[in-house]
């Protein structure tokens, strides 16, 4: 085990303790009841969130397919800062199988319910020699072959390709799963943006609940489903069997190009 993980762990055994393991059962409960939006909602209720959604399109339609636990979907946010995805699952209706992609570590953090909905992807550290690299490379491969699994069996997989980029450039990893859902007749994608995200958001909302005791909003715009046989990603791309490393590059310009037409059409 990496020296960052087992700091990580050990910060995460103050889950089994006093008041916050209260909570932590509290969110597990919520997570049984209604998955993992279950757990975000209970969140925005003990930190006083709240979250402003704008659906577009047929917003009956879209909550319908996001509910049905038989059809797989591809949820996609931006993620520049920390806390931007919480609002989006929050904002979602109850599945019990939504699954996120989120950085390693945060699973350590909570109870065995959450964990199962999430699926730990593992960053490159500034102090990574070559068999640490070939270590993540291959948890991540690992990690992707359970998203494509549980999108298979009909699950919802949540991704935020930016990965935290400050650039806001898409990464390829997260573009591989997208690519093996265009091959499942019946997947959706669900595209969305967290607006006026900034870097001290996670602050702001610690001042305003334990200082100013005032609720911290934010705004959700939320796309249509889309079928994943609608996204313009050209036909050599997708009719392609073996996909090298500038096909997944190539897929992820397409991907981030489609959603950046989608969000300049919400301004």
């Amino acid at each position: 085990m990496r020296k960052e993980e087992r700091i990580l762990r050990f910060v995460g055994t103050f889950n089994k303790y006093g008041p916050y393991r209260r909570f932590i059962k509290r969110l597990d409960k919520a997570t049984e009841k209604e998955g993992i939006p279950g757990a975000a909602r209970e969140i925005f209720s003990k930190f006083k969130l709240k979250t402003t959604a704008y659906w577009d399109g047929d917003q009956r339609h879209t909550q319908e397919i996001l509910k049905d636990t038989s059809k797989p979907v591809i949820l996609v946010s931006n993620h520049p800062h920390m806390i931007e995805p919480l609002f989006f699952v929050a904002a979602l209706p109850p599945r019990k199988n939504l699954s996120v992609v989120a950085l390693s570590g945060v699973e350590y953090f909570f109870g065995k319910e959450i964990k199962s909905c999430l699926i730990p992807v593992y960053h490159k550290f500034i102090f990574e020699g070559k068999r640490h690299r070939q270590i993540r490379r291959d948890r991540n491969t690992k990690q992707i072959f359970e998203a494509e699994k549980r999108l298979a069996d009909g699950g919802a997989i949540m991704i935020m390709p930016d990965g935290g980029d400050k650039t806001g450039n898409w990464r390829n990893g997260s573009l591989q799963l997208l690519e093996k859902a265009l091959n499942l007749p019946e997947a959706y994608l669900v595209m969305a943006k967290v607006d006026n995200a900034k870097k001290g958001d996670l602050i702001s909302l610690l001042f305003r609940r334990f200082v100013k005791r005032s609720p911290f909003e934010k705004t959700v715009s939320i796309s249509r489903a889309i079928p994943v046989r609608d996204i313009p990603i050209p036909n050599e791309l997708k009719n392609k069997e073996t996909k090298t490393n500038a096909d997944y590059k190539n897929v992820a310009i397409a991907m981030e190009n489609f959603y950046n037409m989608w969000q300049n059409s919400e301004k």
